[in-house]
């Protein structure tokens, strides 16, 4: 059973119990050496994740990164945070145009914002979808002019 040099490990919570101390441990808990739970614990704080082998041991493995359908939620999110940062430019742009003002944005300027906004709409349908690394890429001087 465990010891003082000993941790209780759950696979089912995936959680460690100190014996003595935790009152509701689960019944698959394993006992394991401190030394293995200090070594858990090293190895999460260096990124990596604990979780139950097969035979219910806790062990460590590289976090999973998100799957596809989380990527492209991400991506989904960011394209649509991008669309709508740059409404405002274009909104501006034709309020000066329609109000016979100096636009803020030269004519090039504002045929570039609209190719990169539709680029982002069509970012859904590119084959590198949802790769972060392929995303539409911002006009240099956009950062400049966008609040």
């Amino acid at each position: 059973m465990a010891s003082e040099n000993t941790v209780l490990y759950s696979a089912t919570l995936g959680g460690f119990f100190s014996p003595g101390v935790s009152d509701n441990v689960p019944a698959d808990a394993v006992s394991i050496a401190l030394s293995v739970y200090l070594e858990l614990l090293g190895g999460q704080e260096a990124g990596l994740e604990i979780v139950p082998s097969e035979q219910g041991m806790p062990m460590l493995r590289a976090r999973l990164g998100p799957n596809r359908a989380q990527q492209q939620a991400v991506e989904r999110s960011w394209r649509d945070d991008v669309l709508q940062h740059t409404d405002r430019s274009v909104a501006r742009h034709r309020d000066e145009i329609d109000l016979g003002a100096i636009s803020s944005l030269t004519i090039v300027q504002f045929g570039e914002l609209l190719g990169y906004r539709q680029a982002l709409r069509e970012w859904p349908l590119s084959a590198a979808f949802p790769d972060a690394s392929k995303r539409p890429v911002a006009p240099v001087w956009l950062a400049s002019v966008t609040p």
